[in-house]
C-alpha cells in the first residue's frame, strides 16, 4: 500500500447529504503536519428533499474533525496556513440555492468559518 505521508492537498467529491465514509478516510488518513489545503467538490443531483437525506451525524463528525486540523496548525508557532475549500458546481449551486440546502450545509461548517479558513467557490 503507498504511504500518504507526503499528501499536502486534497481535492475530495462529496455530496450535500453527507461527506461519504471515502472523503472522511482520506482526510483522516493524511498527515496533519504537512496538509495544506482541502477542497470539498459538491456536484449533486439530488431528487428528493435535501433536508430529509442530510446525514447531520457524520457532517457534525467530519467538521470536528476539519477543525481539529485547523487548530492544531494555529497553534503553531508561526501558525500555519489551512484551508478549506466548498466548490459547488453549477448543477450543485442551482439546486442548493433552490432548496435553501446551502444555508443548512454552511451551519455544519460554522466552526471552520469563525477560524477564517473557510472560502466558498462557484463555478
Amino acid at each position: 500500500m503507498a504511504s500518504c505521508v507526503n499528501i499536502r492537498d486534497i481535492n475530495v467529491a462529496v455530496e450535500p447529504s453527507g461527506p461519504g465514509a471515502l472523503a472522511q478516510e482520506i482526510v483522516a488518513s493524511a498527515p496533519i503536519a504537512k496538509l495544506r489545503s482541502i477542497c470539498l467538490i459538491f456536484d449533486c443531483k439530488v431528487k428528493a428533499d435535501l433536508e430529509s437525506q442530510v446525514d447531520f451525524g457524520a457532517w457534525e463528525a467530519f467538521e470536528s474533525h476539519l477543525c481539529y486540523i485547523a487548530d492544531k496548525k494555529l497553534k503553531k508557532d508561526p501558525p500555519e496556513e489551512f484551508i478549506v475549500t466548498l466548490f459547488f458546481t453549477p448543477y450543485a449551486k442551482r439546486y442548493l440555492r433552490k432548496d435553501g440546502g446551502e444555508v443548512r450545509l454552511g451551519k455544519f461548517l460554522d466552526g471552520l468559518r469563525k477560524r477564517a479558513m473557510l472560502e466558498v467557490r462557484a463555478s
